[in-house]
């Protein structure tokens, strides 16, 4: 029997397309992602449109893989360009080895260079897909780091099996930490408001900082009220907004929310953004997200970008490590328009978890 692909039709297969996710994804098995409710917000809730492009491949009526893509608005440069997102790639178990993901890919990519999209965007962690994307034209742009903020040890000393360690190792984070806040104390210029992205992100001085911040950075994604209200209002998912004023202008903002990571109660933080010339707010905007992650009593504060952008942020200086976890940028042209070359060089980026569908 012939395996078929095809544009996916959720009205019918979305029972299959939920198995499927289950049976490649068993890490969220019976987990919220896995919800017919994470589905539409994921793939038809976006202020876009069309709002996603999905395709599937099938053999009789079983779905052995599904290829997916969310519209997502980028400036890059001095061009406005609609990237799509490529997530929820997946192949059943059964049918891994038999080029079914390198097909399908190949499928989608022709079908989405007759739309709107100018580029494609991924940002995989399996190592075992990295060959099928390779093969159908993607590259490799640059490397996305997780870094790390310890407030306490005894989750990760518990998964490496030695606890007894906690106490001690909490004695040093905590000396650390005094290092770190006699080194960079908050001005007394700027000040912190915490909210919900709803009640902060609509407010004129924060698109007034979103105009100012966009006029700074090469390469971004365009964001908006509207956005922020979609991409931060997945199912069973609650998020908390930062900004940080000097007077009354908005100089910084951020988003994160409570998870749990790698088994480490952990405060993620998807999007970071500050005024050039306004660095020294950071050290206020860091007391405050760290403020909110004690007051949910995680053990780590987490954040994903590039390098460069790490190095602007002051990651290190105010306690962050980088970890062994890494995320890759891929990146693969749809038009003649878009020179994968030319767009990847890694300090004109600005990239985060808010640019991904993780977290």
């Amino acid at each position: 029997m012939s395996i078929e692909f095809a544009e996916f039709e959720h009205q019918e297969g979305l029972s299959e397309q939920r198995a499927l996710f289950e049976n490649a994804f068993p890490e969220h098995q019976s987990g919220p992602a896995t919800s017919v409710d994470h589905y539409q917000w994921k793939f038809h809730g976006s202020p876009l449109s069309p709002r996603s492009y999905e395709y599937s491949a099938t053999e009789g009526s079983k779905m052995l893989g599904y290829y997916a893509a969310l519209p997502y608005p980028y400036q890059i440069g001095e061009r406005r360009m609609l990237a799509g997102m490529v997530c929820d790639v997946m192949t059943h178990s059964e049918a891994r080895g038999r080029g079914v993901f390198t097909e399908l890919g190949r499928f989608a990519l022709t079908r989405m260079q007759a739309t709107e999209l100018d580029f494609l965007t991924g940002y995989p962690i399996r190592p075992e897909v990295m060959g099928g994307h390779l093969r159908v034209g993607w590259q490799v742009a640059f490397e996305l780091p997780m870094y790390l903020k310890p407030l306490k040890a005894n989750a990760i000393l518990k998964s490496k099996g030695v606890p007894w360690l906690a106490p001690l190792a909490n004695v040093a984070i905590g000396a650390s930490r005094a290092l770190v806040i006699r080194s960079s104390t908050a001005k007394r210029e700027y000040h912190g408001r915490i909210g919900t992205p709803r009640e902060l992100f609509h407010l004129v001085a924060f698109e007034t900082f979103l105009a100012s911040w966009s006029a700074s950075v090469q390469n971004h994604l365009v964001k908006s009220p509207e956005f922020y209200d979609w991409r931060l209002s997945a199912p069973g998912t609650q998020y908390q907004g930062f900004l940080i004023y000097r007077n009354d202008i908005v100089v910084a903002a951020a988003v994160g929310r409570a998870t749990l990571l790698n088994d480490v109660p952990s405060f993620a933080l998807l999007d970071v953004m500050v005024l050039k010339g306004d660095e020294n707010a950071l050290p206020t905007l860091y007391r405050e997200v760290e403020g909110e992650a004690r007051r949910h009593r995680v053990e780590a504060i987490v954040t994903m970008m590039s390098r460069p952008r790490a190095r602007e942020y002051r990651l290190l200086r105010f306690g962050f490590l980088k970890s062994p976890f890494t995320f890759q940028l891929i990146l693969r042209s749809l038009n003649d328009a878009v020179s994968i070359e030319r767009i990847s060089t890694e300090k004109d980026w600005h990239l985060m978890w808010i640019d991904s569908d993780d977290l």
